[in-house]
């Protein structure tokens, strides 16, 4: 760590922000190295995994395409690496796997009431009840005052 000189012959140290090193989004950009490449850890351990099924899925497609499904292993690979990596443009810019599963999950267009789905469209008639019981010595009191029970 170097040194500078302050004012009246202090030495004050060099300081350095680590929030890049540290903080939340400090994951995506560390690399690594493989076989003299460097690349992001991120999509390389997500194209990885995502080769094991498009190489089954090539295997298994071969018979029946030929060498045209030498071409399912980079589109299964792409389609992993799309839906892992890219966010969605609206909204909180989730990663797009997030976004798909936030929306399946999602309730819109369902009605709840106290944690149960009811049916707005329901013909049913239901009466509304007070929550508490009347305190008869109240209502004499407000009738005593002129006011209406």
């Amino acid at each position: 760590m170097t040194r500078s000189e302050g004012r009246a012959g202090t030495i004050m140290h060099n300081l350095y922000t680590l929030t890049a090193l540290t903080g939340r989004d400090a994951d995506a950009n560390r690399t690594v190295i493989v076989f003299g490449v460097e690349a992001r850890q991120r999509p390389l351990v997500v194209a990885l995994v995502a080769a094991v099924p498009g190489l089954v899925m090539t295997l298994v497609l071969w018979p029946a395409l030929g060498e045209f499904a030498v071409l399912v292993l980079p589109t299964i690979v792409l389609a992993a690496l799309v839906l892992v990596e890219a966010r969605v443009r609206t909204g909180l810019r989730h990663r797009t796997y997030q976004a798909l599963l936030d929306r399946g999950r999602s309730d819109a267009g369902k009605f709840f009431l106290c944690g149960r789905e009811i049916d707005p469209g329901q013909r049913e008639l239901t009466i509304l009840q007070t929550a508490c019981i009347p305190n008869p010595e109240l209502s004499t009191a407000q009738s005593r005052n002129g006011e209406p029970r």
